[in-house]
């Protein structure tokens, strides 16, 4: 819809001068979602991963008219407003910091908080705590940080790992 609001404004400013719009986003998506304003207050999906909030369409509805003006009139278009840079303004957060990552006296890595029982029911729900170091800490992509295996009559299964919905890392 976004994107027919966008052709039309365009349409309207060049009148008969073009027969066809193409819009393209940036490569990868870097603009994100376009939505209306109707559509950017429900938050749902495209709403959520729109970068620039709700007057992003009007925006770009302006901007593509100004941009149209100075095709046709063959004059550069010139922007006064003034964008922030931020680069280098926040302030680096460690991931991870060694502290968080020192063991007590006679724990090892992987070992279990508490035991978790040998056997549970279908659809029981199993809660198991290791110790383990950050995540985030060395990551490597392809690498599982938990892994839940269930014992199969040819082998091991896998059944989830750190990337599944229903695991959590704390």
């Amino acid at each position: 819809m976004s994107g027919r609001r966008l052709r039309a404004t365009v349409m309207r400013e060049l009148g008969d001068w073009a027969e066809h719009i193409v819009l393209a986003d940036y490569s990868n998506g870097c603009a994100g979602y376009i939505t209306r304003s109707e559509e950017y207050l429900l938050q749902h999906y495209e709403a959520g991963h729109t970068l620039h909030v709700r007057w992003t369409l009007p925006a770009y509805q302006k901007i593509a008219s100004q941009l149209e003006v100075a095709l046709e009139s063959g004059t550069t278009a010139r922007s006064t407003i003034t964008y922030d840079d931020s680069r280098g303004k926040s302030p680096e957060t460690a991931l991870s910091d060694e502290a968080s990552d020192r063991l007590p006296e006679g724990v090892n890595y992987g070992d279990a908080l508490a035991q978790p029982r040998r056997e549970y029911r279908t659809g029981g729900i199993v809660a198991a705590e290791f110790w383990s170091t950050n995540p985030s800490k060395n990551y490597t992509t392809g690498n599982n940080h938990l892994l839940v295996e269930s014992k199969i009559a040819t082998g091991w299964t896998i059944i989830a790992t750190d990337s599944d919905w229903n695991t959590r890392i704390r």
